[in-house]
């Protein structure tokens, strides 16, 4: 869903921005108010004016069909033997839009075949329109168009390599994590290793003791108490221990118990 109304956010945006720039373009083709150079036919600049508009509303979305701006007026020009206005805002303000666009959403095939079919074009219109000025007007207008298409590579550029460092940020996160875990994991496997030697050494101790108890009762008064004073010994440092292990593999997070314990009293 996110990623649906991400679509229709930047159709909503491009096809805003071709649609005002194909409103000033008509103002343009139709007036001899504004920016007209030549006196081509407005009918012909009209048409030009609204599928670049077309096009370019899908700059962001399918920038794949960008070099069809530049391909549409040079087929214009040819259809109509020349017969074209030269329009600041329904030619040149489109193809700069256009050489930026495919430089930064584009291929590196689309964005060089915009920019190759734009300064074909422009050199095309001013070496053929006297009023263009022609290779002082070029001049001025290829280097706005190379000067377009460079922020616009170099904001891709930007990006990309902006998506890579966050890639590798985000790999380097997931990597300490995963060594964090497995430091952890044989951490814990150590202490439980641990707990199991010291609880059957402590019990095994026990074990002998009361065996050893077993045989003095009725013989050795003294050995059966000292022999149960080590038990209880024994039992009391292992359950020490226990616990001091157990703390360790607790979550800090987890709540401590306070209540007290079940014991030979209870």
């Amino acid at each position: 869903m996110t990623a649906v109304r991400d679509r229709r956010r930047v159709a909503l945006l491009d096809g805003s921005l071709a649609g005002a720039l194909g409103a000033l373009g008509l103002v343009d083709a139709l007036s001899e108010d504004m920016s007209v150079h030549g006196a081509g036919s407005p009918a012909a600049g009209a048409v030009g004016v609204v599928v670049s508009a077309a096009l370019l509303s899908q700059r962001r979305l399918r920038p794949q069909l960008l070099p069809g701006v530049p391909l549409l007026w040079v087929g214009l020009g040819l259809i109509t033997l020349g017969d074209l206005p030269s329009l600041f805002y329904g030619t040149f303000v489109p193809l700069l839009l256009t050489v930026y666009s495919a430089a930064r959403h584009g291929s590196g095939h689309t964005a060089g075949l915009a920019l190759v079919l734009s300064l074909g074009g422009l050199a095309w219109a001013h070496l053929s329109l006297p009023a263009l000025g022609g290779w002082s007007g070029l001049a001025f207008n290829a280097t706005a168009t190379l000067t377009a298409f460079a922020v616009g590579h170099g904001l891709r550029r930007s990006e990309q390599r902006a998506v890579a460092d966050a890639l590798r940020a985000a790999e380097h996160e997931e990597r300490a994590r995963l060594a964090t875990r497995t430091a952890v994991a044989d951490e814990r496997a150590r202490i439980t290793r641990d707990l199991h030697d010291l609880i059957g050494h402590s019990v095994s101790a026990m074990v002998v003791q009361a065996g050893v108890a077993e045989q003095a009762v009725g013989v050795d008064p003294d050995g059966v108490r000292d022999a149960l004073r080590e038990i209880r010994t024994t039992g009391t440092g292992a359950l020490d221990e226990v616990r001091r292990i157990v703390a360790l593999l607790r979550d800090p997070a987890e709540p401590v118990d306070l209540a007290p314990r079940a014991g030979v009293g209870t």
